[in-house]
């Protein structure tokens, strides 16, 4: 069973002023409009624009999205970071359990993946953030806001990374199955699956 999560932003963790809040303000939007979105546009160059269209990103594979921030400007490591994110971010399978961490040692919320990848230039996310890689997403009401050290262990390391998209394989019979059967009812991403591969996580 694979899991996903997204770092809600990773603006100044300031005590005052405008991005103090905007994490939050971020977590909040992708609740009250059902989707999560990354960015990777960086000032420097982007290989995105008003022209591309999700068909484009669809076909790319992580070396030619990399290649083409290279072609931007952007160095190479940075270019690699970015590319595989958005590749990944792109590729999760519809129903793959989402955590969205706001840092700070705090889960914002946990949903599912209810659709494919979208490039969304004219949307929200892209207008209020910069953000214009998007996923629908059903978001649980609870649990909401809860903190990190109530995971296992393995999980609170894999939520602090910093990267922005990234997943997490749960292996069967482990401290963090049991966790996602019993404990957060997650098991719903699972309903495509037989009784035989269930099983694994009882």
């Amino acid at each position: 069973m694979k899991l996903a999560k997204v770092t809600a932003g990773h603006w100044k963790d300031s005590t005052e002023g405008a991005d103090f809040s905007r994490r939050y303000q971020f977590a909040d939007d992708c609740r009250e409009k059902n989707k999560v979105a990354i960015g990777f546009m960086f000032r420097e160059g982007t290989p995105f624009d008003g022209e591309t269209d999700t068909a484009d990103i669809r076909g790319l594979e992580s070396t030619e999205l990399k290649a083409m921030y290279e072609e931007k400007g952007i160095k190479e490591g940075r270019a690699k970071n970015a590319a595989e994110q958005i590749i990944r971010f792109r590729d999760w399978p519809v129903g793959t359990p989402l955590f969205l961490y706001l840092g700070r040692n705090t889960v914002d919320s946990i949903g599912y993946l209810k659709d494919s990848y979208e490039y969304d230039w004219d949307g929200h996310f892209n207008d209020e953030y910069g953000y214009p890689h998007t996923r629908e997403v059903e978001w649980m009401d609870v649990p909401r806001k809860f903190p990190r050290s109530e995971l296992p262990d393995d999980f609170q390391g894999w939520l602090k990374n910093p990267q922005t998209a990234l997943d997490y394989t749960v292996s069967p019979h482990s401290e963090e199955a049991d966790f996602l059967a019993l404990s957060r009812g997650l098991g719903k991403a699972l309903d495509g699956l037989g009784e035989g591969e269930l099983s694994i996580l009882r």
